[in-house]
């Protein structure tokens, strides 16, 4: 662990894609005296470099005084203070447990243990608000999520990273690292357990019939589900990768056994198969009359190949040749019809 200047250690802070990193103050003669927790920040000051600007103001309740004092000593004598980045992490629980590690391992000055100024054991402060703290924080971050403006720059870095590889795979390595340590894995498991339960099922439930009954937020849905196709269509990559699954499925007897199950499982109900396709109609209609996203789905469908209209077709003889599925198909066609009839009549 070298000790370096808080201009090096900003630089570093910078170029880092892990979100939490664990900082040790030093004295001049390299001794630590204090160890503490910082989240990166794309705008505003790092918590690595308030401590200084802290011992300059008036005393607080809440001020440290003995880390304060001992920050002024060092400036008043003309030195400066040593800044060091110990470790980095994706995950919060993991840059506390190093932090409580780091702190146990040098110990505290009030405890008698060793020379850091920390008054706890570590693990505590703004990383780990409070409940009421908590929901501040929600509230604030739904208000956030409603500008368009920060919408579109979380999106834009969102796709940046997913569209590098590199990134995607520091990504993706430290989660899995992360999601792989025993704290994680007793999360996980107490997590499940509650939400298996009969009061985590009850609240589930009670959550999705609010949702399902508030107007707004299938309005949110439609909203998102429409921009999202957009972006997707417009993707290469996304059509290429479609279109190599759907090929790659059409040859499958596996694939054909499913779609042959599914399709007998919408019509075994007629009633039900009718609300199921005059609900999909109904979807369809109300997406079909954005001419944005008309033109935007005409555009990116590739004409159909002459050896995919024969599979297409081989594949819909094979499944009318099976008498099953004739027979309900049909049965299924005469009530919708009878059905059709008599909410017209009335």
């Amino acid at each position: 662990m070298a000790d370096r200047t808080l201009s090096a250690c900003l630089a570093e802070i910078k170029a880092n894609h892990l979100k939490f990193y664990v900082y040790v103050l030093a004295r001049p003669c390299g001794e630590p005296f204090y160890v503490g927790i910082g989240a990166s920040r794309s705008s505003g000051a790092q918590r690595i470099e308030t401590h200084e600007r802290e011992a300059a103001r008036p005393e607080t309740r809440r001020t440290n005084k003995h880390k304060r004092n001992t920050i002024r000593k060092i400036l008043a004598t003309g030195n400066h203070i040593l800044y060091s980045i110990d470790s980095w992490h994706y995950w919060i629980f993991e840059a506390t447990e190093r932090e409580v590690a780091l702190i146990r391992k040098i110990g505290r000055s009030d405890l008698g243990l060793g020379p850091l100024t920390n008054l706890t054991n570590g693990g505590e402060g703004a990383n780990l608000p409070t409940t009421a703290h908590r929901k501040k924080l929600s509230e604030w971050m739904t208000s956030l999520n409603q500008d368009p403006e920060f919408a579109a720059k979380r999106n834009a870095k969102i796709a940046m990273v997913n569209s590098d590889p590199s990134l995607r795979a520091k990504r993706d390595a430290a989660s899995k690292a992360a999601n792989s340590t025993p704290q994680a894995k007793r999360r996980a498991k107490k997590n499940l357990a509650k939400a298996l339960s009969p009061a985590g099922i009850a609240e589930a439930t009670r959550r999705i019939q609010a949702l399902n009954a508030d107007p707004e937020f299938h309005k949110m849905c439609r909203a998102t589900r429409r921009e999202t196709m957009i972006r997707l269509q417009g993707d290469p990559e996304f059509r290429r990768r479609r279109a190599e699954g759907n090929a790659k499925r059409a040859g499958s007897k596996e694939w054909a056994e499913k779609c042959r199950q599914a399709q007998l499982r919408l019509h075994a109900d007629p009633v039900v198969s009718l609300l199921k396709i005059n609900k999909a109609s109904e979807s369809m209609k109300v997406r079909w009359t954005d001419t944005e996203y008309r033109s935007m789905i005409m555009a990116a469908r590739p004409p159909l190949s002459e050896e995919s209209r024969k599979k297409k077709s081989e594949f819909m003889r094979k499944l009318w040749s099976d008498p099953v599925y004739r027979g309900k198909v049909l049965e299924s066609r005469k009530v919708r019809l009878s059905l059709r009839s008599a909410s017209v009549d009335q």
